[in-house]
C-alpha cells in the first residue's frame, strides 16, 4: 500500500511539473504550430526559409516594422520596384542605396506576371526615394530576377533577405529566405559584394 501511495505521489508531482512546463512552452508550441500552418521552415545555422509570401507576412507584417524592430541603421536594396515599401511610408530613412531596374528592362517581367504600369511605378519609386536626403538611387541595366535587401552588413548583426522574382512567378507563392551574418558571414558579404559591383555599373539618378 505504501508503495502504491508513493507511486501516486510521484505521478502527481510529475503531472504538476508537466503542467508547469506546458504553461511555459505553450506559447512557443502555438507559435511553431502557426508557423507550420503558414509553412515557415527554419533550416538552422542562421538561415530562415519562408515558403510563401503569406508565411513571410505572418512573421514580418511589413519590412518597415522588421527594420524598426531590429533597430537597423543602413539598408542597401536591389528591388524589382519597391512600391509597397514606399507606399507604406515606414522607416524610409533606413534605405541608403536603392537599386532598381531601368523601366524598359522590367517590361518582359511585367508582361509575364500580368502587371501593367511597371515603368511608371519604377519612376514613381525613384522620385519618392530621392526625396529622402540620405537615399541614393541607381537604375540597373538589366532586370535581376531577385529582390535583395542587405541590412547592416558592416555589423555582426547584419543579414540579407532574398526573394526570387522570376518571370511568370506568382507573388503570393514566392518563397524567400534570410541569411544572418553572425552564422554565415561569407554568404552575406558575397551578396554585398555583388550589390556593390552592380551599383558601380548602374545609372545614378538625380531626380532632375
Amino acid at each position: 500500500m505504501l508503495e502504491l501511495l508513493e507511486g501516486v505521489g510521484t505521478w502527481l508531482i510529475a503531472a504538476d511539473d508537466a503542467n508547469k512546463l506546458w504553461g511555459l512552452t505553450r506559447p512557443l508550441a502555438h507559435r511553431l504550430r502557426n508557423r507550420r500552418r503558414a509553412r515557415v521552415i527554419y533550416a538552422g545555422g542562421g538561415f530562415e526559409f519562408y515558403a510563401t509570401r503569406q508565411a513571410l507576412n505572418i512573421e514580418h507584417p511589413s519590412l518597415g516594422k522588421r527594420l524598426a524592430n531590429a533597430n537597423v541603421q543602413s539598408v542597401d536594396a536591389a528591388w524589382p520596384i519597391g512600391q509597397n515599401f514606399y507606399h507604406q511610408k515606414e522607416e524610409l530613412h533606413r534605405v541608403k542605396r536603392l537599386l532598381l531596374p531601368r523601366p524598359e528592362a522590367a517590361e518582359y517581367y511585367a508582361r509575364t506576371v500580368g502587371q501593367s504600369g511597371v515603368g511608371a511605378a519604377i519612376r514613381e519609386v525613384t522620385k519618392l526615394a530621392l526625396k529622402r536626403p540620405e537615399t541614393k538611387v541607381a537604375w540597373c541595366k538589366v532586370f535581376l530576377g531577385a529582390s535583395v535587401t542587405l541590412v547592416d552588413t558592416d555589423k555582426p548583426t547584419g543579414w540579407v533577405h532574398v526573394e526570387p522574382t522570376l518571370p511568370y512567378s506568382i507573388m503570393r507563392l514566392r518563397s524567400s529566405y534570410t541569411i544572418y551574418k553572425r552564422h554565415s558571414e561569407e554568404a552575406v558579404m558575397e551578396m554585398q559584394r555583388i550589390f556593390n559591383e552592380l551599383w558601380e555599373g548602374a545609372d545614378k539618378q538625380t531626380g532632375a
